[in-house]
């Protein structure tokens, strides 16, 4: 299982729990799990992006040292 499938089950488990909570008037409880759903929404997201640039280990990111920064 990849980690957009993962991200995916857990955010229709919060949103599937929001809603329970919703339905036996638990608003409060609601909003607070809805809005964790939101957040891993966006991680899943990000995942899917991830894993659609196929990103190897042969064509490694470089990076370069800037130096010390300043302070502006």
């Amino acid at each position: 299982m990849t980690e957009h499938e993962r991200l995916t089950a857990f955010t229709r488990l919060l949103y599937d729990t929001a809603e329970l909570l919703r339905a036996k008037g638990r608003t409060l409880a609601a909003d607070v799990v809805h809005a964790e759903a939101i957040h891993f929404a966006g991680e899943r997201d990000i995942a899917r992006q991830v894993a659609e640039l196929d990103l190897d280990a042969s064509n490694p990111i470089t990076t370069r040292d800037l130096g010390p920064l300043s302070d502006d």
